[in-house]
């Protein structure tokens, strides 16, 4: 949930926008209306009860992107280069930064990945198991994307899962629905909402 991603302002948001206007309407609006309220009560939430919150970000520290997968660098650059907005998956532009309305504080973990599934990319299969977690409740962007492969793979690595729907967004409501459906039972429970997850989780604590 970073700017470069999750904001129509910046990064892929402003680049697709300017490539189709319009394209992106949709997109925007369910990720204001219900993707980022729905995440910063959630975070909140996590922060009141003293749970673990674990961020995934995307970007390179190169600026000509060497350690991303030469498909996705490709993909990338024609972006950039049909919208003239520069350096979307540059780690040191701004846009890099996630949502104002739920940073990151001292104490979380923000793990670095560099392709769609947060899995393949990044140390966080590692870290989690250090960290002594089982259970991932996930959030975020593209549901049929980031959030459908990372899902997956956590499930297939182990991991019991809970995706949030209010919480997850995709450039349709057909997209959308498809992917939460396509997780649905093999890979993850689906729990509609902020407040029906942190419910379960205040029921279960109490048992």
């Amino acid at each position: 949930m970073q700017y470069n991603d999750a904001s129509a302002a910046e990064g892929f948001g402003l680049a697709l926008s300017r490539i189709e206007p319009g394209s992106m309407d949709s997109f925007n609006e369910r990720n204001e209306m219900s993707v980022i309220p729905g995440i910063t009560r959630l975070v909140e939430g996590f922060r009141a009860r003293n749970l673990p919150i674990v961020y995934v970000c995307v970007g390179s520290d190169y600026q000509e992107l060497r350690d991303l997968p030469a498909r996705h660098r490709e993909w990338i650059r024609r972006i950039e280069r049909e919208s003239g907005v520069e350096d979307i998956l540059w780690s040191q532009t701004p846009s890099s930064r996630v949502r104002e309305e739920f940073p990151p504080r001292e104490g979380d973990t923000v793990v670095k990945k560099t392709a769609f599934g947060a899995f393949t990319s990044s140390t966080l299969d590692e870290t989690l198991r250090s960290m002594g977690i089982e259970q991932l409740i996930v959030v975020g962007i593209a549901t049929n994307c980031c959030v459908s492969t990372t899902v997956r793979d956590a499930a297939d690595l182990g991991y019991s899962c809970v995706v949030v729907e209010e919480c997850t967004g995709d450039y349709d409501q057909a997209t959308h629905d498809m992917a939460i459906r396509g997780l649905y039972f093999n890979f993850a429970r689906i729990v509609l909402t902020t407040e029906e997850m942190l419910d379960a989780i205040d029921e279960r604590c109490a048992v």
